[in-house]
Parts: structure tokens; C-alpha cells; sequence
């Protein structure tokens, strides 16, 4: 994973070296942290199933099968209140067609 995030850097901001994975997943968290104070869909269940983290209690771990994909997309879309106007410009005048991640054995983007 963290190959494949030096290599989306590289092709977004060139050769900085100002961001680096860790410093990614921190905004992320963040971000996600800050639009649990606007909607019920993102808690700590759900930062952590973005996150990539073990489940919060051992409860969820044992007996969760997960939440579905609308559960964490409706997170992924709270984010909009509260990334900041100019991060959200920056991100819009970047073209990421080129620049998507593909999966292994599967074919790049345009």
C-alpha cells in the first residue's frame, strides 16, 4: 500500500516529499473525525473500517461481519462539509484521470 500511495504522490505533486503516507492518513482521520460532528454516519466503527483498523471493541470483532458499502460511502461523502474551501479547490484543479490507482494485474487509467 505504501508503494502504491508514493506512486500517486509522485504523479499528483511531483517529486515533493512534504507528504508521505503517514501524513495522508492523519488528514484523512482527521477529516473523518471532524464529520463525525455533522452526521451519525461516521463513527468510530466506521473510521476505523476505512482506516484499515481492527474493529473498536471485541464485540465488532468477533461477532461484525462489517459494514456495507453504502455505510462507508455516506462517510466518504460527509467529508465534503468538512474539508476546508481552498484543500477542496486544490483538489479540483488536479486531474486525477491519469493518475488512478489500479489494482494489481488490472490495466492503468487514461
Amino acid at each position: 500500500m505504501v508503494k502504491r500511495f508514493a506512486t500517486f504522490r509522485q504523479k499528483v505533486l511531483g517529486p515533493s516529499k512534504q507528504v508521505d503516507f503517514h501524513s495522508f492518513r492523519r488528514s484523512f482521520a482527521t477529516y473523518l473525525e471532524r464529520a463525525s460532528t455533522h452526521t451519525t454516519a461516521v463513527n468510530s466503527s466506521v473510521i476505523a473500517e476505512l482506516m484499515g483498523h481492527a474493529k473498536p471493541t471485541l464485540a465488532l470483532a468477533v461477532y461484525s461481519s462489517g459494514l456495507v458499502p453504502e455505510q462507508l460511502r455516506a462517510a466518504i461523502d460527509a467529508l465534503d462539509r468538512v474539508i476546508e474551501p481552498p484543500v477542496k479547490k486544490h483538489l479540483q484543479t488536479l486531474t486525477l484521470g491519469a493518475c488512478t490507482l489500479s489494482r494489481p494485474g488490472a490495466e492503468a487509467g487514461p
